[in-house]
């Protein structure tokens, strides 16, 4: 496998996910909003993963947080501000059933290796994923 820079990376990964956005916005607003609660799971189940972009220590989930904003940008301009609330909704809840069914598999005795449950770190993500993107349909709402 080759190697790329981390910074040549994200932008290839914003690329993609604005791209997949785009081409979700011709499947309807249901492909969109579904695109928006992917990316929100994503952030919340990469958040541990740690890089060096641009000199700084971020999550490597930082694209999908970028990502989901446009994505909700891309909603709230062609399918409204009503369709960006509700996404916005779905995808928190989405996103804490994921955590909770996540615990849940945590819970099982593993065979050989241990796996740490984190849920600090998790509902942590999606509050300021809620917080986040409510501010920003706020500021950017016509």
């Amino acid at each position: 496998m080759f190697s790329l820079s981390s910074e040549l990376l994200f932008f290839a990964e914003a690329i993609f996910l604005a791209g997949c956005a785009l081409g979700c916005i011709r499947l309807g607003k249901e492909a969109l909003s579904a695109f928006f609660v992917l990316q929100l799971t994503c952030a919340n189940l990469f958040v541990l993963k740690i890089t060096t972009l641009f000199g700084l220590s971020v999550t490597t989930t930082d694209v999908f947080t970028i990502g989901s904003l446009f994505t909700l940008a891309c909603l709230q301009e062609h399918f409204g501000k009503k369709t960006a609330r509700k996404s916005i909704l779905i995808g928190i809840c989405m996103a804490a059933i994921f955590s909770i069914l996540s615990y849940f598999q945590s819970l099982y005795p593993p065979h050989d290796a241990k796996f740490e449950w984190v849920p600090r770190i998790f509902f942590s993500s999606i509050i300021a994923c809620f917080l986040s993107d409510r501010i920003d349909l706020f500021l950017y709402s016509k």
